[in-house]
Formats: structure tokens, sequence, C-alpha cells
């Protein structure tokens, strides 16, 4: 897969506002390889997570810390594309992520890293947590800008 953000954050937003627009991200079949029926379905063992990265090595660097420093809801599935929204199916891509209501609690730079995930399925008798996930694909933001 391949990932793209489609719609950014704000390059500036007042500390403890949601980001708004929402920060979205599309789904797409790697380059040259139409989206299919197959990719479609495939979407129901992805999720996508959003989290906080540094923009530089000034800024908190402890992961930690970033993690706490994003609210709001941070896990999304992926959304197929509506039946009758415009253009190609391999323009739209697969589908998409959006993150409605996120908030930086902290005054500085930052960009927000997606991380899509493909959860394994369980083998009979184990645990959903036990079976896990790996990371698929990795797409970030441009800068926000967070003040005061």
């Amino acid at each position: 897969y391949a990932m793209d953000v489609i719609v950014q954050p704000p390059s500036t937003v007042r500390l403890g506002i949601v980001l708004q627009p929402p920060v979205t991200v599309r789904l797409r079949s790697p380059p040259g390889d139409p989206a299919s029926d197959a990719d479609i379905a495939e979407t129901t063992n992805l999720l996508a997570v959003a989290t906080l990265t540094a923009d530089s090595i000034n800024d908190s660097t402890n992961p930690g810390d970033l993690s706490a420093l994003l609210a709001g809801r941070r896990f999304d599935s992926i959304h197929p594309y509506p039946e009758d929204d415009e253009g190609p199916a391999d323009a739209r891509g697969v589908g998409y992520v959006s993150f409605p209501d996120l908030v930086i609690r902290q005054e500085g730079t930052y960009r927000i890293r997606v991380t899509l995930i493909r959860i394994r399925a369980s083998v009979s008798g184990e645990s959903v947590a036990a079976a896990g996930g790996s990371s698929v694909q990795v797409v970030e933001s441009e800068t926000v800008t967070v003040e005061r």
C-alpha cells in the first residue's frame, strides 16, 4: 500500500484547540497496481494510528512525552469511498482514515505521523491481543506549530 495526507493539519494552531480541518490520509494500492476488490476487502484487517513527532531535535524527543501531548481519537479503521464519489477508483484509492478531534497539548512544532497496521488473524484459541499486528506503511503530515 501507499499513503498520502490529503487533508493537512493547519500550519499554525492555538494551544488546546482541535486541529481543523481533520487530518485525513488516503490509502492507495501500490503505484501501477489498480485498486481491486481484494484490496478493499483486506482493509478490514487494517488499522491506522496517529502519533505526534517532534519536528526538530530541540523539541521533546522522548516518544512517551510526545504520546502524552496528543489528545483525541488517535485510531481509525479504513473507510471506503462512497459509491457516488467522483473520479476513477485509482485516483481515490482504496479508502481513507480521518482524525477529527486531535488536540496538541504543548507549544512547539510537530508533525502528525499516521502508521498503517495490519492486524494478524488470531489462530484458533489464541486471543486477539496475542495475534498482534505489524506496521505496513507510515506517512507524516506537514508541520503544525502550536502557539499560545
